[in-house]
């Protein structure tokens, strides 16, 4: 005996997403942990931070399911929201310094429906100092608690909200429920609505109530893991990759591009969009992620637009129903793809290219 601690064994043979509900006050790097200890496994990341404050879904990935975490987060999602008229504060929810407006005569319905038409669709938003977006490799939110500022312009992005939906109006609170892509803050939301509105508004509660395929509804409180665990049954709470794949949009191919772009080699948009269409339709999304058929083997793969111009199959496809597997929950290549093992790795998003996986359609 040394007397050094025992290192501890992490489980290899453990691999999946699993969805929590995270409860409030609490980070989602500090749920990442519990889930991570609560399964013994070595690798686990979320796909999406939710703030402390805010409850609903986080999608967890555990060993190798974290080769697929970046198109996880690139799921649309869901939010149900109460949002505060009349305050505000610099965090834009109700843990900052809030700061209350003296407003008396609240506006209407209407003018509110009127004011929150002008935040569909595509927009471009400002995300807020109190953020996880880091510059210089710090999280704007540590820089924002030491009283440092930043030009949040340059940080505006697109985003695309596709429902802003009001469910109940009691002033001051309003309830909505909001579906939009990636990288959409909801505190900004709450925040410009006040503005447009005269009034001032701050995120109140905040429950995300759906990613992609998975809903709240299905997810596990980390107690209930922890027992499920406990009594040898964790596997129950695993989440195979065929859900976030038959959640993505799908385009038919061609036979012939269909074997081109399995076999590891590009092809021009254009030329697969041609190639495919026998009439009147919409083409290949630019950016993000889709499936391909060919609709004879109705074999799917995930693909990616990787240089402009060009398809080309994504690193995922090590991931998805091309295995051939008969288990659902198969994370590893099958024989037909061992070969572009090599490629695969080669392939996979740097920095550079990550956000043609993020947008919204294959890149020109």
């Amino acid at each position: 005996m040394n007397g050094n601690p025992q290192r501890r064994a992490f489980r290899d043979d453990i691999h999946g997403i699993v969805v929590v509900d995270k409860p409030p006050e609490i980070t989602s790097f500090g749920a990442v942990k519990a889930v991570r200890n609560i399964f013994g496994v070595k690798k686990a990341g979320h796909t999406g931070t939710l703030d402390p404050f805010a409850t609903g879904v986080l999608p967890v990935c555990l060993n190798k399911a974290t080769k697929i975490a970046g198109l996880v987060s690139g799921l649309t999602k869901e939010y149900r929201t109460v949002m505060r008229l009349g305050q505000s504060s610099d965090t834009f929810d109700r843990t900052g310094q809030v700061k209350d407006h003296g407003v008396k005569d609240f506006p209407t319905r209407e003018k509110i429906e009127e004011a929150i038409s002008r935040f569909k669709g595509t927009i471009v938003q400002t995300p807020p100092l109190f953020s996880a977006i880091k510059v210089d490799g710090k999280p704007l939110y540590k820089r924002a608690r030491q009283g440092g500022t930043y030009d949040m312009e340059k940080k505006a992005r697109r985003v695309t909200v596709e429902r802003f939906d009001i469910l109940s109006y009691e002033p001051p609170l309003l309830t909505v429920y909001i579906r939009a892509s990636k990288g959409t803050y909801v505190r900004s939301l709450a925040q410009d609505l006040g503005g447009v509105l005269g009034t001032g508004a701050l995120l109140s509660e905040l429950v995300r109530t759906r990613v992609g395929p998975y809903r709240v509804e299905d997810a596990w409180s980390l107690e209930k893991l922890r027992d499920l665990v406990a009594q040898g049954r964790g596997e129950e709470a695993l989440r195979g990759p065929e859900e976030v794949f038959d959640s993505l949009p799908e385009f038919p191919i061609s036979r012939a591009d269909f074997l081109e772009l399995s076999q590891g080699r590009t092809r021009p948009v254009e030329a697969v969009e041609t190639a495919a269409r026998t009439g009147e339709g919409a083409g290949l999304p630019r950016g993000g992620f889709i499936r391909l058929a060919d609709g004879k083997s109705l074999m799917l793969r995930a693909h990616r637009g990787v240089s402009a111009g060009f398809v080309e199959a994504s690193p995922a496809c090590a991931m998805t129903a091309c295995s051939n597997s008969a288990s659902l929950r198969s994370w590893s290549c099958s024989a037909s793809c061992s070969s572009r093992r090599r490629r695969c790795a080669a392939a996979r998003p740097t920095a550079s290219d990550s956000s043609l996986i993020d947008s919204s359609g294959l890149s020109r």
